[in-house]
């Protein structure tokens, strides 16, 4: 009975932690679409202010002034200080980290999802197990009492005789 509520507090807590994990991974995504959108943002200001300070013409007209390759970069959040500090950064390499976050959290839950169902496996097969000793040990006990009670009736038998 036990190891039975011991498995619904491990399902239950495997559910939690996966709803967990999505949302957490729902909101990341949208982190990381801010930031994306910021980053251009900012970097189309500065191409902007560069090329109005270099007397270059802005808006549809900036297609004719000279492009300077910029590496993009990130903002990273310093939780100590609360400051933001820029990073060179490539858009896909934050993706691809992303990627393997979702994946290594796939791997966990296929391993939990798998680590559960050996052990209800196992569960079942000690269960069936302990049905059959129990079968066995009321065969034995009837056996038993069937032979006190056959060497019973033979002593009386032999009180009767002396």
């Amino acid at each position: 009975q036990s190891g039975c509520r011991s498995c619904l507090k491990l399902r239950l807590k495997l559910e939690h932690a996966e709803r967990a994990r999505v949302k957490a991974q729902e909101q990341l995504a949208r982190v990381q679409q801010d930031s994306i959108r910021l980053r251009r943002k900012c970097a189309e200001q500065d191409e902007d202010a560069a090329a109005s300070s270099s007397g270059y013409p802005t808006g549809l007209g900036a297609a004719s002034r000279p492009q300077t390759p910029k590496a993009p970069t990130a903002q990273v959040l310093n939780t100590s200080t609360g400051s933001m500090t820029v990073l060179p950064s490539d858009a896909t390499a934050a993706d691809e980290d992303v990627a393997r976050t979702l994946e290594s959290y796939r791997r966990e839950v296929s391993l939990l999802q798998r680590s559960l169902q050996e052990r209800d496996a196992r569960e079942a097969e000690l269960r069936s197990s302990l049905r059959q000793q129990k079968l066995d040990h009321e065969a034995s006990t009837k056996a038993l009492e069937d032979q006190v009670a056959t060497l019973l009736c033979e002593l009386t038998e032999l009180q009767a005789l002396a």
